[in-house]
């Protein structure tokens, strides 16, 4: 037999339990785990204040946040950990990197891509898997990755060059407004590399890579204005304006996540 109010007796008395639980946790100073709240631009204030040792208490603060499930701390701390000297630190900056990667976050499968590319102390280089992070985190738009497939592909680092998969890769990182990828781009247009010679195109895109600061790409502008080339008419102002912001760019490097 049941007796009346049985059932909302037991419910009351089970959240009861649960309340004194939680006031329990609560006493003892625990908390519910939750991800650290941290805006993209203060991981990335923490990350410039982090790196290179610079700033410890930042590198907690990223460690903490990523531990708590927030994936932008731990790509920063994969970040500034793979650009130590410590072994320890290379190998954790290795793990964060992988851990975020396999999470989709597709700046750290570009710098996965592009350490196990390149190899460091505790990692031997690995160029099949790294083509594979990298054309993970191009096919989300990383325009640095597209980039440097491209150069893989141009280049045939450990696989035969592909020149059309070259010109795909650096359209892309082109359209995505990577400087690097414009003036692969132009150089192609220039030479007329795997498509039509555009003399006119590749000072345009010249043009727009100088504008983003990229030093190779106002250099070449320099000396087209300098001499009257591809399609440039001789301006010797301009040409000097050129060679200050080949200055400028080499003084100001870019930051690339």
């Amino acid at each position: 037999m049941k007796w009346p109010g049985f059932r909302a007796g037991r419910t009351i008395a089970l959240v009861l339990v649960g309340v004194g639980a939680l006031v329990a946790a609560l006493a003892s100073g625990l908390r519910p785990v939750e991800p650290a709240v941290l805006k993209p631009a203060e991981v990335d204030r923490l990350r410039m204040q982090a790196s290179g040792g610079r700033d410890g208490a930042a590198l907690a603060t990223l460690r903490r946040a990523a531990r708590d499930g927030n994936l932008d701390a731990l790509q920063a701390v994969a970040d500034v950990l793979l650009l130590a000297s410590d072994p320890s630190q290379l190998r954790e900056g290795l793990n964060d990197a992988r851990s975020a990667a396999t999470r989709g976050d597709a700046r750290a499968q570009y710098l996965l891509g592009k350490t196990l590319f390149n190899g460091n102390a505790v990692q031997p280089a690995d160029r099949q898997e790294a083509r594979v992070w990298l054309e993970r985190a191009a096919l989300q738009d990383h325009s640095q990755a597209c980039y440097l497939l491209g150069l893989i592909h141009k280049n045939g680092y450990d696989a035969p060059i592909d020149a059309v998969a070259a010109l795909r890769w650096f359209a892309r990182g082109t359209a995505l407004g990577n400087p690097d990828a414009m003036f692969m781009l132009g150089n192609a247009y220039l030479a007329g590399e795997g498509l039509a010679a555009d003399p006119s195109h590749a000072m345009q895109l010249f043009r727009d890579a100088a504008e983003l600061e990229h030093p190779l790409a106002a250099q070449m502008l320099a000396y087209a204005l300098r001499d009257g080339t591809s399609g440039m008419e001789r301006d010797d102002q301009g040409a000097q304006q050129m060679v200050h912001e080949v200055e400028h760019a080499l003084h100001h490097p870019r930051a690339v996540f």
